[in-house]
């Protein structure tokens, strides 16, 4: 009987067996590996000068709105959000109903780590502009941040009535659908994704995800086959379809393993999952070398230690079992 993967995902949820967490490509809040929801980002156009240019319309016109908004957009271009922030304060402090500027504002401040500030602001969005599509849905991205995900999955509903086409609403409300067990409702709204842009190998990966969540791993496999189709190097994919492969009791599950590994020598799981692997072979040498990589990779896994000392004690080392077996325990408490 095949034991169970070890657990971590980006989603948290146990089904049993270890996948990789995705790494979004369309995710551009913060740049964090933990923030995995794709997010739409104002892009306003911008208007032609330089910030010393906007200084100097400034300078002429104290209560030039416009040239406050454009030069917070080139401030946060240079990475200067505060800088960025204080000229939208300006421009709302002028005119308080400046909906861009709540909006863009409401970005800037969740990039500075402001999440209660930037929620404010885009109820003052949906306050003045109630047909607002992308502030709902942005505020339902911070909601899920706080852990209001009742909050979140209304304004995620509320988006997808206004804009039943937008891409990034469909595929945030799919992981947050996930993280609450509806894995065919995320399954159905990457559907959707996909229709919009079937090249999106993001929504290949995590459609994968929730199919292996929903217990289809065949249909997992496809979805990961897609994903490496349109990202050979995805060593993510290749890791998980491994598991799915096993699980399918489809061949090839090793091959995989060797692959995400080679792509990405730091892929934790592909090692812990492949010791597992070999294990059940009869490969103990090949599985405790892979257990203990693993175990060099993530030092305070305290599973790790407990498999190691599982497979020392069947090899004979019982003081190394001993010493992997008290670390695991030290490392529960």
């Amino acid at each position: 009987m095949m034991k169970s993967r070890l657990l971590l995902t980006t989603l948290m949820l146990c089904i049993g067996f270890c996948l990789v967490a995705q790494k979004s490509n369309s995710c551009s809040a913060k740049g964090q590996e933990s923030k995995t929801k794709a997010w739409q980002k104002a892009t306003p156009n911008q208007r032609v000068g330089t910030i010393e240019d906007f200084d100097k319309a400034i300078k002429k016109n104290p209560n030039d709105t416009t040239a406050y908004f454009y030069r917070a957009n080139l401030k946060a271009a240079k990475s200067d959000l505060n800088g960025a922030i204080d000229d939208l304060n300006q421009a709302i402090n002028i005119n308080p109903n400046y909906v861009k500027a709540l909006g863009y504002r409401a970005q800037l401040k969740d990039e500075a780590g402001d999440i209660e500030g930037a929620i404010q602001d885009y109820n003052r969005v949906i306050k003045l502009d109630p047909d607002n599509a992308r502030a709902y849905s942005n505020r339902a991205f911070l909601k899920d941040e706080t852990g209001d995900t009742e909050g979140a999955m209304t304004d995620y509903n509320k988006a997808i009535e206004l804009d039943p086409t937008d891409f990034y609403t469909y595929h945030n409300r799919a992981i947050l659908k996930a993280k609450c067990d509806d894995f065919q409702g995320a399954i159905e709204d990457m559907n959707r994704v996909l229709e919009i842009d079937a090249t999106s190998a993001d929504a290949l990966y995590y459609r994968g995800t929730f199919k292996a969540y929903a217990g289809d791993y065949n249909g997992a496999i496809e979805d990961f086959t897609k994903t490496i189709e349109l990202e050979p190097e995805n060593s993510s994919a290749y890791s998980n379809r491994a598991v799915m492969k096993e699980h399918a009791g489809v061949d090839g599950a090793l091959e995989d393993y060797n692959k995400a590994i080679k792509l990405d020598p730091n892929n934790v799981t592909a090692y812990s999952n492949r010791s597992m692997m070999k294990y059940e072979s009869g490969d103990l040498k090949g599985a405790l070398e892979d257990i203990s990589q693993a175990i060099s990779l993530k030092p305070d896994n305290a599973e790790f230690y407990k498999l190691r000392s599982d497979m020392r004690e069947e090899a004979g080392d019982h003081e190394g079992a001993r010493e992997d077996f008290d670390k695991a325990h030290e490392l529960k408490q």
